[in-house]
């Protein structure tokens, strides 16, 4: 009994890298699958041959390419954006994205990847594998993206300490992972947020979420190194600056709000890398603001324990959360200094000082005036009541949280 194969998509992303994109065909039309979709697109490029680059396809597939997709931007929208736009047209149940500076690694690399889906089950949602690091001409250095050693422990870690690692840096390599294309429906597309980069959030994403990145252990893509990431001569100043500005985005907007969940060593490092990435950023001209230590506390703690810690009986205990106690807290503030302001008007007898007794209508605004000081004085003292039951009550969910994470521990380093 023959069972049918799925579809295994390849997006081929490409953008000013003609001299190198026919080795990254040749290597996708050699696997040995036998059910391939090839989708090719093009950020812009301005000596993008669309035509020759179909000629070329078709003269040397094989019977296994089912389906060829070109999509070329008419104007450049970044990495993210346009990786987007490719998913979209993908019609299996798993798909592998890498650069058209690239190769796979092999004939058999989709093959390896099947192989360990039906081997992890409907558990595993992507499969990362390895890659090694080659020079311009793809000639392998002798590095890899990890050592394998390190690659293959990561892989037997949980997504809770998977994330440990991943908010420091992009331990998985996108192009040499495959990805069910089903996970997109849970976790939704790559961040558009983002121009250039989008491999690192997005694995930050599926580890703060509790999806777990299984690895294999072997080498699916052959890394060229020339790029933005690896290379201090590639690109131009305006792609460094955006790549820059990406990793700063990634840290304020993926990292920075989950520091409670890292030791304080840990928090530390990525400031300190976070600092010499702002500072390079500088260097090439960009403009960047800081985001301080102290505000990194305000912002962050106090919210992230009470969403991330008693989340489960958060909405039994905690009606007023920190951002409604402090905006009653300002009202009550703001009512205390209206109410002490209207007494110093009014403290002396009606119209001694401010008007005359005489005046008809001055005494009938007064006396309106006194009316809304009562009312002012009551609003006062009830946002007062509630300022101090929401501060007493934040203190002693305050207190279960230190108690929650104290029974919950830390991550090993």
């Amino acid at each position: 009994m023959n069972i049918k194969k799925p579809l295994f998509s390849v997006i081929l992303a490409h953008y000013n890298q003609l001299r190198y994109i026919y080795t990254a065909l040749d290597s996708v039309l050699a696997q040995d699958w036998p059910f391939i979709e090839l989708i090719i697109f093009d950020d812009a490029s301005p000596d993008y041959p669309e035509e020759t680059i179909e000629q070329y396809v078709h003269s040397h597939k094989s019977g296994n390419l089912k389906r060829v997709v070109q999509i070329v931007n008419k104007r450049n929208l970044g990495t993210v954006k346009s990786l987007n736009r490719a998913l979209e047209e993908v019609e299996g149940e798993y798909f592998l994205f890498f650069a058209a500076d690239d190769a796979l690694a092999g004939t058999d690399v989709l093959s390896k990847f099947m192989d360990g889906f039906g081997r992890y089950g409907d558990d595993a949602k992507l499969i990362a594998a390895n890659a090694k690091q080659c020079d311009v001409e793809l000639m392998e250095k002798g590095e890899s993206f990890l050592p394998m050693a390190d690659h293959v422990k990561f892989g037997m870690i949980d997504a809770e300490a998977q994330f440990f690692w991943t908010s420091g840096d992009c331990i998985f390599c996108m192009g040499a992972t495959a990805i069910r294309t089903s996970l997109l429906t849970t976790v939704g597309p790559f961040d558009e947020r983002y121009r250039l980069i989008e491999d690192w959030p997005f694995f930050i994403k599926l580890n703060r979420t509790g999806i777990k990145v299984w690895t294999a252990p072997f080498f699916a893509l052959l890394h060229r190194d020339n790029g933005i990431s690896v290379s201090s001569e590639a690109g131009t100043s305006s792609s460094k600056i955006t790549y820059m500005k990406d990793l700063q985005n990634i840290m304020e907007q993926e990292v920075f709000p989950f520091f409670p969940r890292l030791k304080t060593e840990k928090q530390d490092a990525l400031y300190s890398w976070y600092l010499s990435k702002i500072e390079k950023l500088r260097a090439y001209g960009g403009r960047s603001k800081i985001m301080s230590r102290c505000t990194l506390s305000r912002r962050y703690d106090r919210d992230y324990y009470i969403k991330h810690y008693i989340n489960p009986f958060e909405q039994r205990l905690i009606p007023w959360r920190w951002r409604s106690h402090r905006w009653v807290h300002r009202l009550w503030k703001a009512g205390l200094s209206i109410f002490v302001l209207l007494l110093c008007a009014v403290s002396q007898p009606q119209g001694e000082g401010l008007v005359m007794r005489s005046m008809t209508w001055i005494s009938t605004a007064v006396r309106v005036f006194d009316g809304v000081l009562f009312a002012l004085f009551t609003l006062c003292v009830i946002g007062f009541v509630l300022s101090a039951g929401t501060w007493v009550y934040c203190k002693l969910c305050r207190f279960i949280c230190r108690s929650v994470r104290g029974t919950r521990g830390d991550f090993n380093d």
